[in-house]
């Protein structure tokens, strides 16, 4: 446990924002506008990832945010899982960022056969819109499905009917149709880290939580049991349970810079039980996911990342 401080400890100080030159040297009023514009543009970093799909909105996202919820609390086949306000998250660890959204979202009679063709989709699964504030707009963005057709063993055409709910939702909230979208340029799988287990799926599942539970810098902000919620739609599926987790002082500075990938956050373990009952752990592989956005902290941040969640899922290997 004490190294596993020690590691957590450790990305937490290469996470802090860089400070530039000494407290005693003076600057004049200009210098100090055009750093102050540097660290505002620093914290408001946006810039889409292969796979990508975002709609540019004229209304602040407070606005849109509270579209959306309203739409899902009024959908009887929609659910809301979570929505994390990221920007109180940095506030309350005295960080700066602009206003942004995740809302957490689903419908088991949507994902559940996505999950049955392939449960590491159980990683970008539930629904998930960010909205975040770029200066006096904001934008709406997401994981487009062409990118999570090429990227689990799913089709374009299993995807079919979210694609139109999605498009639709981004479209009525933003008011208008100049969605942009990046090629995916991911291969099937690529970026996951998989690790097999010797426990039964409830041990894996019960070991993966209580060591986030004893790390002090860690808490555990959801949880998604994909086969109670397809049981729900009158649906089969195997065990496959998801925990979201996090530390903003480690997540927020990745979105400072590069708000796009607050769509990837908080950090995920997937366990789950194939057809043989092999028990398996998954999660992505974080210094991938640093290069698909941009995300430069410090020199092998994404190892010292997956050297955590590998500490995470020992114990239930």
């Amino acid at each position: 446990m004490r190294y596993f401080t020690l590691l957590l400890t450790l990305i937490v100080l290469s996470c802090q924002p860089k400070r530039s030159g000494s407290a005693d040297k003076k600057t004049s009023s200009s210098e100090g506008k055009d750093q102050k514009e540097e660290q505002q543009d620093q914290n408001n970093g946006f810039k889409p990832a292969p796979g990508g799909y975002y709609i540019n909105d004229a209304n602040p996202a407070k606005v849109s945010v509270n579209k959306l919820l309203s739409i899902i609390e009024n959908n009887q086949k929609v659910s809301l899982v979570a929505h994390f306000e990221h920007h109180k998250m940095a506030q309350q660890k005295g960080l700066a960022l602009e206003t942004t959204h995740a809302i957490y979202f689903g419908n088991p009679q949507l994902g559940t056969p996505l999950l049955q063709k392939d449960q590491l989709i159980g990683l970008d699964l539930p629904q998930k819109i960010i909205t975040f504030d770029k200066g006096n707009h904001s934008f709406l963005y997401r994981l487009s499905t062409t990118y999570l057709s090429d990227r689990y063993d799913v089709s374009f055409n299993d995807l079919s009917t979210m694609t139109k709910t999605l498009d639709g939702l981004s479209q009525n909230i933003a008011g208008n149709d100049q969605r942009q979208m990046e090629s995916p340029s991911v291969n099937e799988h690529e970026g996951i880290i998989l690790k097999r287990s010797n426990l039964s799926f409830d041990d894996a599942v019960n070991a993966v939580q209580e060591q986030i539970r004893s790390a002090q810098q860690l808490d555990i902000l959801a949880e998604l049991d994909h086969q109670k919620n397809a049981a729900s739609a009158d649906r089969e599926l195997r065990p496959t349970h998801v925990i979201m987790f996090g530390n903003p002082q480690v997540g927020i500075p990745l979105m400072q810079e590069n708000r796009s990938i607050a769509v990837e956050l908080p950090l995920k373990i997937l366990i789950f039980e194939d057809e043989n009952g092999q028990v398996t752990l998954a999660h992505k592989d974080m210094q991938f996911l640093l290069d698909r956005y941009q995300v430069n902290i410090q020199k092998e941040h994404g190892k010292k990342m997956n050297q955590l969640m590998a500490k995470l899922i020992a114990s239930a290997i």
